[in-house]
């Protein structure tokens, strides 16, 4: 979730579901955000298009047009606020429904609902007509309500609910239903392998080699050191006595014993 401002100089209003190119750290890829803005009851209210002058969340988790002039790149800097990936964002849904079965304060509605399942999950939801009657969402209808099956000549049981109003309405009245409904945040991440600057402001890294400065012990401590961890000191050999030595060495690799009479001056 990040707190999104469109840059100033960016000419086009930023839109939902359109890709962008998006720079976070040492990642640069492409992502389709979704944006949104928290109201007074905490909950993210999609956006189809980012507000003018004022920040707006977004949440990403992106086909480009063809530019024909060179225009400004950047489109909006934004700031992280939080990782979490079970982020809701919400639009607003209107259902709308027509009453097939009118009692006193109680009304059958139909083509709001498809299944009872549905109608279950609205249990307690209001409702309103356009003439401005409040109600509330009940239960499905049973046949002996009047919902009968559609051998005995009525309505289909699936999909028609029982409300309660305020008042008893009309069958010409529309009856809708306003609700949130979760849009799910696409899953889409394709990383850049170009660069930002090709031609070349990408210098090589060089690191120089450290030199340290050789280990001194101090007489006091080479005293105490056991005689195996002392520095002792070895004759330098130089010039013919160090082929000799290799030469004998190589001789007792190799299982060998050979006797040398001046081979060497």
């Amino acid at each position: 979730m990040l707190r999104l401002k469109r840059h100033r100089w960016h000419k086009k209003v930023l839109k939902t579901s359109d890709p962008i190119i998006v720079s976070i750290g040492w990642r640069r890829y492409q992502t389709i955000p979704v944006y949104a803005i928290e109201d007074r009851n905490g909950r993210h209210r999609m956006l189809k298009y980012t507000p003018e002058h004022m920040h707006s969340l977004q949440c990403f988790g992106a086909l480009l047009p063809l530019l024909i002039l060179v225009q400004f790149r950047i489109t909006a800097t934004a700031v992280v606020l939080e990782f979490n990936h079970a982020s809701r964002i919400v639009k607003k849904l209107k259902l709308v429904g027509h009453p097939c079965k009118i009692f006193k304060n109680t009304a059958l509605v139909k083509d709001m609902f498809t299944s009872d399942l549905e109608i279950a999950r609205f249990e307690g939801a209001a409702v309103r007509t356009v003439s401005g009657i409040r109600g509330q969402v009940k239960k499905a209808a049973k046949e002996e309500i009047g919902n009968q099956p559609k051998k005995m000549g009525g309505q289909p049981k699936e999909g028609i609910a029982r409300c309660t109003f305020e008042d008893k309405i009309k069958m010409s009245d529309i009856v809708f239903l306003r609700a949130w409904t979760q849009v799910e945040v696409p899953q889409f991440y394709n990383p850049l392998t170009t660069s930002l600057q090709p031609h070349s402001l990408y210098k090589p890294i060089e690191r120089k080699l450290k030199k340290f400065n050789p280990l001194v012990i101090p007489k006091s401590l080479q005293a105490a050191l056991p005689f195996a961890s002392k520095p002792k000191d070895i004759p330098v050999e130089e010039g013919h006595f160090l082929k000799i030595e290799e030469l004998l060495s190589w001789n007792l690799m190799n299982g060998k014993f050979m006797l040398l009479f001046n081979i060497f001056d």
